[in-house]
């Protein structure tokens, strides 16, 4: 049965519509981590989408190029890695910087320096060729869910978002930690006045970010089929237009964004075609910042914009 135009038909629908949940899941990891690193300390950090580019060529390292780690395994490791260098570089480059030039101007041309560096850096590391990271066995099989036809692999995606963005909502809402990093997120100032260790929690919180970064980072090596150094550089557009639709520094309103962009970006295609896709992504957050400027769900309650 023809929809939208005599060339669509409901297949065609649903086929996209599976595609944007699943591109929602690859997502959503990365804006919760962006959004939880911008609510916490304060930072939009150009440099996420190279985070992202290092988690895939460390599973790429560790996968199918020198250890030969299994699926599992190897993600993992390139997350924990790629927190780990979150953690490095923003305690030992960002926060000595933001304690000496606080404001916003600085820290966006701090970030995206950072990002231009490690770009040239992968480059040097490990060229510019494409690179492929190693599958698990039958991730190519394809099965019908309803009217929605999906591969193991995408199940994966959809599953490994799944847990992940459980986890973050289990420690923001149960956890000391989680109670913390809200706290911070909604008023940093009244968090110093009660003597919570800020300084711990943002520590942490780089951490907990670049392990999300990786997560979403090796997802979308495995979902491109071969990547290069540009990876996430393209990608993080996305994430930052997730973000801001959401609402900035809101957990909910990051899963939301993702949901949003991953199913614009997909069923867009029936009225522009692929190649306007991305135009059509960006005219929705120029609509909804037109009538809803704080983002969906609202923006926290201090933000850096305030002091530019």
């Amino acid at each position: 049965m023809p929809i939208l135009s005599g060339h669509v038909t409901w297949d065609q629908f649903f086929l996209l519509l599976g595609t944007g949940v699943v591109d929602a899941a690859i997502l959503a990891p990365a804006c919760l981590g962006f959004s939880l690193q911008f609510g916490i300390t304060n930072y939009v950090n150009f440099a996420y989408g190279g985070a992202m580019t290092f988690a895939s060529f460390m599973a790429w390292t560790f996968g199918a190029s020198k250890f030969h780690l299994g699926f599992v395994q190897y993600i993992l490791v390139a997350a924990l890695l790629t927190g780990a260098a979150s953690f490095l570089i923003g305690v030992f480059l960002y926060t000595p910087f933001y304690n000496r030039r606080p404001q916003l101007l600085y820290l966006l041309v701090l970030t995206f320096a950072t990002g231009l560096i490690l770009d040239s850096l992968y480059v040097v590391i490990w060229g510019e060729a494409p690179h492929v990271l190693a599958y698990p066995a039958g991730a190519d099989i394809t099965h019908y869910i309803g009217p929605f036809l999906v591969t193991n692999l995408e199940l994966i995606f959809i599953a490994v978002s799944i847990v992940i963005l459980a986890a973050v909502y289990a420690l923001l809402q149960y956890t000391a930690l989680g109670k913390i990093m809200r706290a911070m997120a909604d008023d940093r100032s009244l968090a110093v006045v009660c003597g919570l260790p800020i300084n711990f929690v943002s520590n942490t919180t780089w951490f907990i970010t670049g392990f999300l970064a990786g997560i979403a980072g090796v997802v979308l090596g495995l979902h491109s089929y071969g990547f290069d150094t540009t990876l996430g550089d393209g990608f993080v557009y996305l994430v930052f237009a997730a973000v801001i639709i959401g609402g900035i520094g809101r957990s909910l309103g990051a899963v939301v964004g993702a949901v949003i962009i991953g199913l614009v970006f997909e069923l867009s295609s029936l009225i522009v075609g692929s190649a306007l896709t991305p135009v059509a992504v960006f005219a929705c957050l120029v609509v909804i910042m037109l009538f809803r400027p704080e983002g969906l769900l609202g923006a926290t309650g201090r933000s850096a914009f305030s002091r530019a």
